[in-house]
């Protein structure tokens, strides 16, 4: 498993969000670097602050989870 946690900017008192995106080749860090994360990704590959990152009003747990497929062989590869 694999994580990023960010802080709320605001408060300690602000809720937590678990961010888990679901479905095959959609892991949680497309939503982290292009949705409701601090940063995006620019064209030159730097970080761009977020001015409307849902850390403004929460602490995000984006997670990643465990790869797997139904031929064994494919997911050694990777």
């Amino acid at each position: 498993m694999f994580y990023f946690f960010f802080e709320s900017r605001n408060s300690k008192d602000d809720p937590v969000v678990i961010w888990l995106t679901g479905g095959p080749g959609c892991g949680s860090e497309l939503a982290l670097f292009y949705e409701n994360g601090p940063f995006h990704i620019g064209n030159n590959l730097s970080l761009i602050w977020n001015d409307y990152g849902w850390d403004q009003v929460t602490s995000n747990f984006h997670v990643s989870f465990f790869l797997y497929g139904d031929n064994v062989s494919l997911v050694v590869q990777s």
